[in-house]
């Protein structure tokens, strides 16, 4: 109760300020809204002076030198004429003190170009003399000089209103920030006082998260144990099956098919104790067991895929060795290990009807590619940061596939980190999924510990 109450004020507190800053926020937007609208209103009021002085300019040059190209200014203007007065007449609507003016500024426009019009069409028929009296007479002149004084009268206007918007934004800003000051005062006051009622309780929770971490490190020592222990019996069940089924002549079918039952049950166990294990040293930090050795990759990778296409008889997996020498010094158990673990990844979530591709390169600084392609439904990509984390799955591989741990795409990161390589991922809609493994041919630094392995089968793919 003593956290509950003082977290609880500050979330009051949080959600007051929160309210006051977005209405003072919104009020702030408005009165802006409100200056960038006056602005436009200036602009507008402007290009309507600047259209008939582009539209005169055209005319005088054109009637000096009777050359069409002079009329440009004038012919632009005459397109601009409709939207420049229309954007006029719709903004002043909302200025009813604006709107006389601006329907007079409208008629002395109409009036300034109907004049220009006249000279012009006056001069290209020929007769010049009329045009130039028309000129002349000071009835442009007339217009211009009326076109002026409203067009003055409506930027005063439009400077009056922009001076009065430009103070009630100003005070609204100031209103905004007295609010931010104030709301940052009062949770600074409740961040104090919930810091101080924190504080008592950080050593216990320090406690808390040390008595799981060794209840976690005893979980998984426990885990590991269990796998060892496992070993043994399942080894006096797989030994004592095999040796009944090579005297199969002696046996019915049904004794047969129940033998070769207990053999396949006892190996899935074997594999996933197996798979437990070197999760626990991965886990624990120690790394994989490895005993490195040297191994022609292409052979190796050749003869494990030859057995997953036996226990996968639906489906094509293909080999590309594109490797000049794909011969190394690694553990050949825990490589072929690898390959399992990334085809059985593949078959189970590619698409049924693609083909697994297997590929075998050369890559720069000695090292040996190992790359695992299938087509489907690209990984999403929310889950892709932690894709070789334990028990990291997405929620439709959790439907699908229920047989899995989440295991074994961490184990396919632990195998290449024990030999000092790397790997990653690349999955799209168009190009599928793969799966690239590096893998120096020789170790730069010290790796895991050699070790005797454990007997662990090749197809340990729990998981993945």
């Amino acid at each position: 109760m003593r956290l509950f109450l003082p977290f609880a004020s500050a979330l009051l507190a949080i959600v007051f300020s929160a309210a006051m800053s977005v209405q003072s926020l919104r009020a702030q937007e408005a009165a802006t809204a409100d200056l960038a609208h006056t602005y436009e209103l200036r602009s507008t009021v402007r290009r309507v002076l600047l259209l008939v002085a582009d539209a005169e300019t055209g005319q005088r040059g054109y009637l000096l030198t009777g050359r069409e190209e002079y009329l440009r200014p004038y012919l632009d203007a005459r397109r601009r004429e409709s939207e420049t007065l229309d954007a006029l007449a719709a903004m002043a609507k909302e200025y009813p003190a604006l709107a006389p003016r601006a329907a007079e500024a409208r008629q002395l426009v109409g009036m300034k170009l109907a004049e220009l019009a006249e000279t012009i069409d006056l001069y290209r028929r020929g007769e010049t003399s009329r045009s130039l009296a028309r000129v002349e007479s000071g009835l442009g002149m007339q217009l211009m000089e009326k076109l002026r004084v409203a067009v003055g009268e409506l930027n005063a206007e439009a400077q009056a209103e922009l001076l009065r918007k430009n103070a009630a934004a100003d005070a609204q800003a100031r209103r905004a920030m007295l609010i931010d000051v104030l709301s940052a005062a009062v949770l600074l006051a409740l961040a104090i006082a919930a810091g101080l009622v924190v504080r008592g309780h950080l050593r216990r929770r320090d406690q808390i998260a040390s008595e799981r971490t060794r209840i976690f490190e005893y979980q998984e020592r426990l885990i590991s144990i269990v796998g060892h222990d496992l070993r043994n019996p399942l080894s006096a069940i797989l030994m004592s099956s095999q040796a009944l089924l090579g005297k199969s002549q002696n046996l019915n079918e049904a004794q047969v098919n129940a033998l070769q039952r207990v053999q396949r049950s006892a190996g899935r166990i074997n594999a996933l104790a197996g798979l437990l294990i070197d999760f626990t040293h991965a886990r624990l930090g120690r790394g994989l067991p490895t005993r490195m050795a040297r191994v022609e990759a292409r052979e190796l990778l050749e003869k494990t895929v030859d057995e997953l296409r036996g226990a996968h008889p639906g489906r094509i997996i293909q080999v590309d060795n594109r490797s000049a020498d794909p011969v190394g010094f690694w553990d050949a158990e825990r490589l072929a290990q690898l390959v399992v673990n990334l085809v059985a990844n593949a078959l189970r979530y590619g698409s049924e009807s693609g083909a697994v591709t297997v590929t075998l390169a050369d890559a720069p600084d000695d090292a040996l590619e190992l790359r695992v392609h299938n087509y489907g439904d690209p990984i999403p990509a929310a889950i892709l940061p932690g894709l070789f984390e334990p028990y990291q799955r997405g929620p439709s591989s959790r439907e699908q596939h229920q047989g899995g741990l989440g295991l074994g795409l961490f184990i396919v990161r632990e195998i290449v980190r024990a030999h000092g390589g790397t790997i990653e991922v690349r999955s799209s809609a168009g190009e599928g999924t793969t799966f690239l493994a590096r893998l120096p041919r020789r170790m730069q630094a010290a790796g895991a510990p050699a070790q005797a392995h454990r007997g662990l089968p090749s197809g340990a793919a729990e998981g993945a």
